[in-house]
């Protein structure tokens, strides 16, 4: 289901992105409640969001039922697992702590949009 709904969505959207020389756009965007994922290209990497919801999995189902899912958009997008960036959602209590940074490694890279360039940080 995932599978199908992802590649519809891609042949779409990147056939519309590369005519328009877009390298920065949205593929998936939790369109399937089983799969609560938000999914960007930025040039050849993927931001992949993991919105968090209530489920009946344990932790160890949950985190091998993830491990699937990017298997799936690896095969899918044709990205390796190093180009893919994934963080999880969740709203905080207050909003103290919301936007923190998450990683010291800064990972940042370039990607061009209308002739301009911009400096992309994922990690």
């Amino acid at each position: 289901m995932f599978r199908n709904r992802l590649a519809k969505s891609f042949r779409h959207t990147g056939k519309l992105a590369r005519k328009q020389g877009i390298s920065c756009y949205r593929v998936y965007d939790h369109d399937l409640p089983e799969f609560p994922f938000c999914i960007e290209f930025y040039g050849s990497r993927l931001y992949v969001a993991e919105y968090k919801r209530r489920h009946h999995l344990d932790e160890d189902e949950h985190e091998i039922a993830v491990e699937k899912s990017l298997e799936v958009m690896m095969e899918i997008l044709g990205v390796g697992r190093g180009d893919i960036f994934l963080k999880l959602r969740q709203r905080k209590a207050g909003r103290l702590g919301q936007y923190q940074k998450l990683d010291a490694v800064k990972e940042e890279f370039m990607v061009q949009e209308n002739g301009l360039n911009f400096l992309v940080n994922l990690s």
